[in-house]
């Protein structure tokens, strides 16, 4: 495929920095992951300079990326700056609990994302999906800005699938309270570099914190509500299957607390990260008109005139393969930290409890030694002959190992679902002189949304 565009990437410091240097660039506005050297796109495991704390390391190799997540993934932790990042909203939620807690957690939790609930989740995809391309069909002037559509598309799918039609609490009000927790939470500040103590005040953060207090005590009473009526359809939403979900090994449920936290984790990893999937994706088939025409098309073919639904998934392979492409050059979450507890060997390094192990997604994803042109958007790639060809671990957007994603087949399913009804209905372009860039905050964001000019497409098959 031609490369009528090249994506927008990250421009990576030639050496690793020491403290001083990266706390400079902090200062000055630099990206988080404009602080990942040239040499974590070369080499498998580089030493960060540090002058005092614990070692830390860049780990981009499979094989190393393996051994940390995969073969011995008991002995890495989520690390303490992501523990004071997300803490306070998703306190022992899925993502942040260790050990046993999180073990009973995952057992009740995995059956209910198995592929056959998605039937009765895809409904509410497939509907978001139309209702946003409408909405977009009679934008004045035409120019939409992709990632703010598409947020609401997927937080009106993970309010279905959590609440059903019975939230007891205000939507809008909701939403802008994840918006404030997601947009303080995931953002280093100079005093996260210097190993500051946590309780020094950070205004950043407390404003995350007010916002996350609310959403908790908002989720705790409707949590108690359900508690004592019980699951009152036949058709009990995700809400109701936490607070009956039990550990098939010992029979424990939830208590109330765990609910909450784990709803606040289906709304942090479930909502934003798809929306920016979906916006990263549409940017890029916007710059790659081929690539679009083609989808489109496949599209067209598959669907008809018929509402997209869970089985038509794996009759849609070039939208799935555009999908995985946008994922492999902007990972929603573009980067993993570990920290050892117990010592451990790498090759030839001797791992020390308390070393840190950055795992940037998003420079695996772009590395040197794994992908050919891996700057460059070629949906080819993930054709099944080439993507037999993958090292395993050099595509990883959900994670690896026994801590993967509980969500990633959903997540996969609901933008699949979602593209299929925007594409077939719409075209996009990108906006001249539009400027887009890469922006870390908790995920890997689009800057200025992106815009893209949108018009209608004919939804008839040819």
């Amino acid at each position: 495929m031609a490369e009528s565009v090249l994506p927008p990437r990250f421009s990576p410091p030639p050496k690793p920095l020491n403290v001083a240097q990266a706390l400079w660039r902090m200062l000055r506005g630099a990206d988080d992951m404009e602080m990942v050297p040239q040499a974590a796109y070369e080499e498998f495991l580089v030493e960060q300079p540090t002058s005092f704390g614990p070692r830390v390391f860049y780990l981009t190799g499979p094989e190393e990326t393996r051994r940390l997540l995969v073969e011995n993934a008991a002995n890495y932790h989520k690390s303490l700056l992501t523990r004071r990042i997300l803490g306070p909203g998703l306190r022992e939620g899925l993502i942040l609990a260790e050990d046993e807690v999180w073990r009973r957690q995952r057992r009740a939790i995995a059956p209910l994302f198995q592929p056959r609930a998605f039937e009765g989740y895809a409904a509410a995809m497939t509907r978001a999906g139309i209702e946003l391309a409408e909405a977009w069909a009679e934008t004045p002037g035409g120019i939409v800005r992709a990632s703010e559509g598409t947020a609401y598309a997927t937080y009106d799918v993970i309010m279905a699938v959590l609440f059903g039609g019975d939230m007891g609490f205000d939507r809008q009000e909701l939403r802008e309270a994840v918006d404030v927790y997601l947009d303080t939470a995931g953002r280093l500040g100079p005093l996260d570099l210097v190993k500051t103590p946590s309780w020094l005040p950070r205004p950043r953060v407390a404003r995350g914190a007010r916002a996350v207090a609310g959403l908790r005590e908002a989720f705790r009473k409707l949590t108690r509500e359900r508690r004592a009526q019980g699951a009152s359809s036949e058709t009990p939403d995700l809400l109701d299957r936490l607070i009956s979900a039990a550990d098939p090994e010992t029979g424990a449920r939830l208590d109330d607390e765990a609910v909450v936290d784990n709803v606040l984790t289906l709304i942090v990893a479930g909502h934003e990260t798809t929306a920016l999937a979906l916006a990263w994706s549409l940017h890029l088939l916007a710059t790659h008109p081929e690539a679009q025409d083609r989808a489109a098309a496949e599209i067209r073919e598959v669907l008809g005139e018929s509402p997209a639904r869970a089985a038509d998934v794996a009759r849609l392979p070039y939208l799935k393969q555009a999908l995985n492409e946008a994922l492999r050059l902007y990972p929603t979450i573009p980067a993993a930290l570990r920290t050892a507890v117990g010592p451990d060997r790498l090759g030839d390094l001797e791992i020390r409890p308390t070393d840190v192990f950055i795992i940037p997604l998003y420079t695996v994803h772009r590395h040197r030694r794994l992908w050919e042109k891996p700057d460059a958007f070629d949906p080819e790639r993930f054709a099944p002959e080439r993507a037999a060809r993958i090292p395993k671990g050099a595509f990883m957007p959900f994670g690896a190992g026994p801590r993967i994603c509980v969500g990633a087949s959903f997540a996969m399913t609901e933008a699949i679902l979602i593209l299929a009804e925007i594409l077939r209905r719409l075209s996009f372009a990108p906006v001249e002189g539009a400027e887009v860039r890469p922006l870390t905050r908790l995920s890997l964001k689009p800057t200025g949304g992106p815009p893209l000019r949108v018009a209608p497409r004919s939804l008839r098959s040819r």
